[in-house]
């Protein structure tokens, strides 16, 4: 599985995170009035193995997911529910907050 995850901690200890599929980091999907751009700094984290990953995920206060893989393996771990996912040119991504 070759995910990029960039976590940002904060002063308190929260995580916000991004996880996203290595494969489609730099590039630009639009459809209709939907735009997915991942050509920004933002999304180019470091690649994670997923017992990794999910620690820091059990930390996070929000994270995105971007990609097939990664969406999937938030909907495994039930960080995300299937019916909140949002396809742009086929690429699925979704959001987890935490509170």
């Amino acid at each position: 599985m070759s995910l990029f995850l960039k976590a940002i901690k904060t002063d308190d200890g929260r995580y916000f995170v991004t996880l996203i599929d290595k494969d489609i980091v730099g590039k630009k999907f639009e459809e209709n009035e939907l735009q997915l751009d991942l050509t920004s700094e933002y999304y180019k984290g470091e690649e994670k193995k997923e017992e990794e990953i999910l620690r820091i995920l059990q930390k996070a206060y929000s994270i995105n997911f971007v990609g097939e893989k990664s969406v999937e393996l938030g909907v495994s771990n039930g960080f995300i529910d299937k019916k909140m996912i949002l396809k742009i040119k086929g690429i699925p991504t979704s959001q987890s907050l935490s509170y």
